[in-house]
Formats: structure tokens, C-alpha cells, sequence
């Protein structure tokens, strides 16, 4: 502890006041010495009792906030050392760098708020690896739709490549098929070996539409593994249902998006297909509620896909 404080300053300067009044009132130096000295000792006890309540306030400040860290471990982020490095650059390190580090921390303050309010965001390269984890750990059930027309989620990067342009096919595509098999995989995995029930339900153009050869035999393959398979068309049902979105163990809500992507075919034709944007997840109970009732008006308008399968064979 200081010797000098604000508390221990004014206790001390209150002491030798009531001395001083003391021994004018009495005229006695030893009594207002004693009365000094008995009020400087009262101020010390009040200091250290102060001082040793703040400082137990502090530490259960700092051991409830360390103990709602998780445990250090190979996977797990060592966050004390994580702001120690943090106020080490941002004091003493080189501007350039002190600069960067305050532009990560103030996006990860703003992501793990995010997060802390059950909200989640991520790019298209993230989203096979993050729907083979839910898969993975699917316990209750799963609904899922998926737009027909943009299969592009389900067929593998590198033949879809090879049909358009041979040259485009490379690591990155083998990466993503590598994630996409994954999670295909566990959608299976789930239904068979956990017996875990999910529903799709594929939104298709029309009636009429007639489906790609390897799209028809994934949709066939995903029923004869147990999936629930149905199929609803997009110019038969509400505009606010066209939408790629998924309920997980009734807890989790997806919601894919889409944007356009050119791309030139061997013979310089210029075609326009589609391709995954962000994705982002909720736990709120507002978006929960909104994903249910899509989830079910949508069932009222779907029919079984071995109802309609002849209908769309290429």
C-alpha cells in the first residue's frame, strides 16, 4: 500500500486539526497530542480496511472474469495472453502495427457481440465445413430446403468446371469438393447410422422442369439413404418460401444466399450461373419463430419427391 493517498492524506490532516483544536480548548499539549494521535490511528484502520476491500473487490473481479474463460488447452485460445500481447503492441510496439492490432480487436469485440447476441456470419468457403459440423452433431432433427435451379451447392466444383471451361478446375476446387463430399456425407451418416430424421425439401422451377442427370441421382440417393425428400415448385408457392434456409435440432436457423456468377464456356459463350454468398445462422427466438413458420407453410404446399419423380427426369 502508499503511505500517501487521497484517504490517508485527509485523515492525517484531520488529526492534527482536532489536535490543534484540542489544545487550544484545553490548553493541555499532551492531551491534544493524544486526541492526534488516537484520530490518526482511527484514519490508518479506515485506510486499510478500504484499501483491503477494494483490493478483494478487484481480485473477485479478476477471478470470475477468468473463470468464465474457457480452459486453456491445443484448440482453445489462451485470451489472457491474447490482451497481454494485445496492450503490449498497442503501447510500446511499432504505430503500423499498434494500428492493425486495434483494427482486429475492434472487429472481434464487434463479431463476438454478434455472436453473444446469437448471431453468426460466414463466407462461402466456410459454409461445407460448418454444415458437416452441425451434421455432425445433429441430435434432434434437421429441415432443409435447397433451390433446384442452383444446384451448384451439390455437384462437385471440378466436373462443373471441367463442363465449362477444363482450365478453370484446380486445388481450390479439389479443397471444395473434399468439404462438399464431407458434408454430404454426414447428411447421410446422421439418417443411417443415428437415425437422426431430416427433411428436404427441394424447391424446383415448375412441373415441368426437366433436372440434370447427376442432380436427379443425388436426390434419388438422399431418399433411399432415409431422407424425407419433397419437392415444392417455385411458381406454385408464396415468393417469401423461395429462399435456402434450414432448421437445425430445432435451435439453429440457416440462411444461405446466392449471387450470380459469369463464366465463359470453351466456346466464348457467356454464361450466367450461380454461386454461394454468405450464410448467416441464428438462436434468437424471433428468427426461429419466422424459420418455423416458413418452414411450415412450406410443407403444406410440397409433395413427395417419389410423387413427381418421372416428372423430371433429363
Amino acid at each position: 500500500m502508499r503511505f500517501f493517498n487521497k484517504t490517508r492524506t485527509l485523515g492525517l490532516a484531520a488529526s492534527l486539526t482536532v489536535g490543534l483544536i484540542a489544545w487550544v480548548i484545553s490548553g493541555d499539549a499532551i492531551n491534544a497530542l493524544i486526541v492526534a494521535v488516537l484520530g490518526e490511528i482511527i484514519a490508518l484502520l479506515i485506510d486499510l480496511h478500504l484499501t483491503v476491500t477494494g483490493e478483494l473487490e478487484d481480485f473477485k473481479r479478476a477471478d470470475a472474469l477468468r473463470s468464465a474463460l474457457p480452459a486453456r488447452g491445443p484448440n482453445k485460445p489462451d485470451l489472457e495472453a491474447y490482451v497481454a500481447n494485445y496492450a503490449t503492441v498497442t503501447k510500446n510496439g511499432n504505430a503500423l502495427l499498434a494500428a492493425y492490432a486495434e483494427e482486429r480487436m475492434l472487429e472481434a469485440v464487434e463479431e463476438m457481440h454478434n455472436l453473444a447476441e446469437g448471431h453468426m456470419e460466414i463466407g462461402p468457403e466456410q459454409l461445407q465445413e460448418k454444415g458437416a459440423q452441425i451434421l455432425r452433431n445433429l441430435k434432434v432433427g434437421g429441415f432443409a430446403t435447397a433451390l433446384g435451379h442452383l444446384y451448384d451447392f451439390w455437384l462437385l466444383e471440378e466436373q462443373d468446371n471441367a463442363a465449362v471451361n477444363p482450365a478453370v478446375a484446380d486445388d481450390d476446387d479439389a479443397a471444395t469438393d473434399a468439404a462438399r463430399r464431407d458434408y454430404q456425407r454426414q447428411s447421410l451418416e446422421a439418417v443411417q447410422t443415428r437415425k437422426v430424421p431430416i427433411t428436404r425439401v427441394f424447391l424446383l422451377e415448375s412441373r415441368e422442369v426437366r433436372l440434370p442427370a447427376e442432380f436427379f441421382r443425388l436426390i434419388d440417393d438422399q431418399a433411399r439413404a432415409g431422407v424425407v425428400v419433397l419437392v415444392a415448385y417455385v411458381d406454385r408457392i408464396p415468393e417469401n418460401l423461395v429462399e435456402d434456409f434450414a432448421i437445425w435440432d430445432d435451435k439453429l436457423v440457416a440462411r444461405v444466399s446466392w449471387k450470380p456468377r459469369p463464366v465463359v464456356a470453351p466456346n466464348g459463350e457467356k454464361i450466367v450461373t450461380s454461386t454461394v454468398g454468405k450464410t448467416a445462422y441464428h438462436t434468437t427466438p424471433g428468427e426461429l419463430q419466422r424459420a418455423r413458420r416458413q418452414r411450415d407453410e412450406l410443407l403444406r404446399h410440397a409433395v413427395r419427391w417419389a410423387e413427381v419423380r418421372s416428372r423430371h427426369t433429363s
